[in-house]
């Protein structure tokens, strides 16, 4: 009888501690493999901030070659403008001469 009785705890000892083997061994998995998945979450953080950094070097560079061609066409513009009329903030004594010659002008049409 008593061997029974020794033999039954025996064997669920046996059982607890295969129990408690299995989830130890779960536990170790997930804190082994946790490490590795930050890693691999801060690489990917890395990267990604790095095609952005990419993305906005470019976009400024375009930005740049946008602003250098505006200017580049306003001097233009501005060269080809010689017979325009000036503009009013920047040349108002040239301005003020050719509205007094235009409202002269119409007096004499009229």
């Amino acid at each position: 009888m008593w061997t029974v009785i020794f033999s039954a705890l025996s064997a669920s000892a046996c059982l607890i501690c295969v129990a408690v083997a299995i989830s130890a061994a779960r536990i170790a998995r997930r804190r082994w493999e946790s490490p590795r998945a930050a890693i691999r979450s801060s690489e990917l953080r890395l990267q990604s901030l790095e095609d952005s950094r990419t993305e906005m070097l470019q976009h400024l560079a375009d930005l740049t070659n946008r602003l250098k061609m505006s200017k580049v066409r306003a001097a233009a513009k501005h060269a080809d403008n010689s017979g325009a009329d000036p503009d009013p903030y920047t040349q108002p004594d040239e301005w003020r001469k050719m509205m007094n010659r235009r409202l002269a002008e119409a007096k004499m049409r009229n």
